[in-house]
């Protein structure tokens, strides 16, 4: 049994879940601090088989109720999704699912705060891929001020969505800045999973979708989401697409870049040649050698001013289209990092323009000089080395290398991490976590079993490994070195 954690929108932070298997069953099991009322609510739910939320029964344990939910052949979005990144398919599926749900219950006239949306507690058939949510009834010391709990959602699709698949960044963003607004309605969300906005007279359009050339959408973007999103309300850094500097044509820029050169050449000449005294007029003296060579000094200096404002020009302007704001990138670091993004820009630029003036904490950036550990004597036993996790697969002696936690271990290939094709090896069967340097094996709620050393682990249950231990994934076994 352990303590369920979530964040402050959560609803399981302070009850008590464990897992229990019951002939082929595997239940998930709510101790609640008090004993459940039994409202018209609950009651609804335990008469009735409703489309889209887990099977529940109320047990009596030690004078107090328990909940016990059937997950049977389900598995949370957190599990599923825990190596692959969300795909805009996925993103529709889970929302429409969780929607789906959510109406289900207003049919049967059930709150949908009672709805648990926490990934971690958000089920999926390993099947077919249906939303299954838990009904947890509400307590007494519940407030009405909570923030919505639909933007917990939300933010799990935007940390999990595929960065490299535009329509998929795209759709997470959507459908999160719709929910952050507030006051928003099931049509709202499916608008945004659609790419579509509400326009007056309740006429929708096409919202732009992301293109491989990301200056073109971008600033339709921006201005769509400007007035909700505190993050896009900031300036565009300079040359960037929105800016309000004024635009120069491609002829005023080619001319303006032609003078300096010319000024300078013509400097230069002048100064040679009242230095050679074939001037008339001109006396070649101490004099006027020396003020032909301030001529021929400032020539110099203002072709060297314009070579290194060019070569600054053009460092800066690298930078600036590395960091264009192109849709993916900046609308994922808006969770935490949209204002370091924003202003990088600025601190580079600021670099380029004053060679040798680094930052405060340029230290930190620079690379070491070579010279400073010349002769250093470096104790080699002090570094240490990565331990190697190796699982022997017995009888066949395959080796499979773990270099990443959790490592999961099934028989669905875009799941786990290793794949076994063992008719007796569930869909997602197992994991192999790391915590706090220690390496762990956990069950997950398999059919046939999750065996460590010959002993069945419960479902759910987490044992830490040794080196040597053998562990059996269904009719599976392996050595784990």
């Amino acid at each position: 049994m352990n303590n369920a954690k979530t964040d402050k929108r959560g609803r399981m932070h302070d009850l008590q879940i464990s897992y229990r298997k019951n002939l082929e069953h595997y239940y998930l099991v709510v101790s609640a601090e008090q004993d459940t009322e039994e409202d018209y609510q609950l009651r609804m739910v335990l008469e009735n088989r409703i489309r889209g939320l887990l099977p529940l029964e109320v047990r009596c344990r030690e004078g107090r109720k328990d909940l016990y939910y059937d997950v049977s052949s389900l598995q949370p979005l957190t599990r599923i999704y825990d190596r692959r990144e969300l795909s805009g398919a996925d993103i529709r599926k889970i929302m429409y699912g969780i929607m789906d749900v959510l109406g289900e219950m207003q049919d049967y006239m059930l709150d949908g705060d009672s709805a648990v949306l926490d990934p971690a507690y958000i089920f999926s058939d390993m099947e077919n891929g249906t939303i299954c949510l838990m009904f947890l009834p509400k307590r007494e010391r519940e407030t009405e001020e909570e923030e919505d709990p639909m933007l917990s959602v939300a933010e799990y699709l935007m940390e999990h969505a595929d960065h490299r698949d535009p329509q998929a960044a795209l759709c997470a963003y959507r459908v999160y800045q719709t929910i952050r607004k507030g006051s928003y309605v099931t049509e709202d969300l499916r608008r945004a999973l659609e790419g579509k906005e509400a326009d007056a007279g309740d006429q929708t359009r096409e919202l732009p979708e992301l293109q491989p050339d990301r200056e073109e959408v971008w600033p339709e973007i921006r201005e769509a989401g400007k007035s909700e999103d505190p993050y896009t309300e900031a300036p565009d850094p300079v040359g960037l697409p929105g800016t309000a500097e004024p635009e120069t044509t491609e002829k005023e820029e080619k001319n303006g870049s032609r003078i300096p050169p010319v000024l300078a050449a013509a400097l230069i000449l002048t100064g040679a040649l009242l230095l050679s005294g074939n001037i008339p007029g001109w006396y070649a003296d101490s004099a006027g050698k020396l003020v032909a060579g301030v001529i021929m000094a400032a020539g110099a200096g203002v072709l060297i001013l314009h070579l290194r404002k060019r070569q600054g020009s053009r460092q800066t302007n690298a930078v600036a289209g590395n960091l264009t704001p192109g849709g993916i990138e900046d609308i994922f670091a808006d969770m935490d990092m949209g204002e370091t993004f924003r202003k990088e820009p600025d601190r580079l630029a600021k670099s380029m323009e004053a060679p040798g003036t680094l930052w405060e904490d340029r230290d930190e950036i620079c690379e070491p000089d070579p010279e400073e550990n010349y002769g250093k004597t470096v104790f080699v036993g002090a570094v240490d080395q990565p331990v190697e996790n190796i699982l022997v697969e017995k009888g066949k002696k395959k080796e499979y290398r773990i270099d990443h936690f959790p490592f999961t271990i099934g028989k669905r290939k875009d799941c786990v991490d290793l794949a076994l094709t063992d008719r007796s090896v569930s869909r997602i069967h197992a994991r192999i976590v790391q915590k706090n340097g220690k390496t762990y094996l956990q069950d997950c709620r398999s059919t046939n079993g999750t065996y460590l050393n010959g002993v069945q682990l419960e479902a759910e249950e987490t044992v830490m490994l040794e080196r040597e231990d053998e562990i059996e994934i269904g009719n599976v076994k392996f050595s784990y070195l």
